[in-house]
Formats: C-alpha cells, structure tokens, sequence
C-alpha cells in the first residue's frame, strides 16, 4: 500500500488503517508506506524494490500518488489498484475503482488484470494527460504557493492569478512530424485517457489501450477565451468549433 497521508483532507490515514485491517482479516500479507513528503524525505530502500517485494500495489492518493510512482511500477511490471482518496480520482473514475474495502478486496480476489497505455516525456511517464496552458499554469503556482488549505480550496488562489495573467504561448505542434499547428497562442491538452479535472474532458475519445494519443489545440488569447472554452468543454461542445484542431497518433 502506498498511501498519500496527506491526501483525501486528512482522510487518508484512516482509509489506509481501515483498508489494511481488512486485507489482514482475509488473509493478505500487507506493507504499508508512505508517500507523502515524509515518506519520499529518506526511504529504506529504492521504491522499486519495495514494490518489487508485492504481488500488487494499491495507491491511496490522488491522481498525483499514482502519477510518481509510474516508473517504478514500470520498472517492476506490478499491477496497482487506485484506491480515490484526492480531488479528482481520474484514474480510479476511468476504472471504476472505488475505496470500499469490498471492492478492493473483490478486485484482488478476481485479479483480472488489464496492460494499458502510458505516455512518456522528458520528465518521465503519465497516464493520464500532459498539456500545455492555463491549467498547466495553474498546477505550477499551486505547487510554488502550497499551503494549509486542502481540497478544491487550495486551487482558488492559483486558479485567480492564472485569470489575471494566463499562460497562453505560441505553439507549434507536429504529431508524428506533421505540423497540424503552426505559430498559434493557445492551449493543447495530449490526451492518454478520455477523463479531465472537473468532467471537462477535452479529448473525449481517448483511449489507453489503443497505442495512441489524442491532441486537442483550443486556440486563444485571453483569459476570457480560455475561460469559454472551459465552458464549451464542460458542456460538451468544443469539438465542433471551426478553431480547434484535433489528431492523434503516437508520437507528438
């Protein structure tokens, strides 16, 4: 179990005690460690040796928990079962992996197991979608300004001083060397999964188990465009905009 106890508002401590209790009452063998910044500051050993020793690994977290531990769980080719305990849960909601200890126990009794698709970076792996933008923006001031709030909270100091002054470059974008985007201010959002913060879902047709990445360019200027396509995407009607462009393949 590698469990964010920092995660879930406070929660995550008491869902990783209650989930353990559980598997050791139906017989599982079960090491717990934690991954929020107290557990990275000094392992015991390299995390990939850790996850090397289980025959499964549940991440108890938000999407971010499962986002760092990608290489290794790369590295040692174990499954992981995402139990929600964050904001979002993308990858749990992709899955319809839930924190009830029935289901968890229920999935590892089963143990189906599914290969999916990861895209890769300069920076390491993510499943679900790298972009390039004010949300990106966004995720960058809230890790410089950090505080005590949890939950949505924390993102409404971020998210305001990305509407003041949004991160909207010039991009240049080629999927497998062909240019569909040339010299244009906006956002583009490389999708591995169909799931986005907020239901927005801007690549509504991305798929992790078809080798492939969906690139959506929303093109725009201000904070007032951006937001409209917020708008748009939430209802489900950016796709047929004249402005946006749309590809996929597997090389961006």
């Amino acid at each position: 179990m590698l469990a964010n106890m920092s995660s879930g508002r406070g929660s995550a401590p008491r869902m990783a005690a209650g989930l353990r209790r559980e598997l050791l009452l139906w017989g599982h063998r079960v090491a717990l460690r934690d991954v929020g910044a107290a557990g990275r500051a000094a392992p015991a050993r390299p995390m990939h040796e850790q996850i090397g020793d289980s025959d499964v690994v549940l991440s108890i977290g938000g999407d971010g928990t499962i986002h760092h531990a990608l290489c290794d769980l790369v590295r040692t080719q174990r499954p992981v079962y995402h139990v929600p305990g964050g904001n979002e849960n993308l990858f749990a909601r992709e899955f319809g992996m839930t924190s009830e200890p029935a289901a968890v126990l229920g999935a590892l009794d089963r143990g189906q197991v599914r290969a999916v698709d990861l895209g890769a970076s300069a920076t390491g792996y993510f499943a679900i979608m790298a972009s390039i933008g004010p949300d990106a923006g966004v995720i960058h001031r809230l890790h410089a300004v950090r505080g005590r709030a949890t939950g949505h909270a924390m993102y409404l100091g971020p998210t305001l001083a990305e509407c003041v002054q949004p991160h909207l470059p010039l991009l240049t974008v080629r999927i497998d060397g062909v240019p569909v985007v040339e010299r244009r201010h906006g956002m583009v959002v490389i999708a591995n999964c169909a799931q986005y913060a907020a239901r927005l879902d801007p690549a509504r047709g991305a798929d992790m188990f078809d080798g492939l990445l969906d690139v959506v360019f929303l093109p725009a200027r201000s904070t007032v465009r951006a937001l409209l396509w917020a708008a748009r995407c939430c209802v489900g009607e950016h796709l047929g905009d004249i402005g946006v462009v749309r590809g996929r393949g597997p090389r961006w």
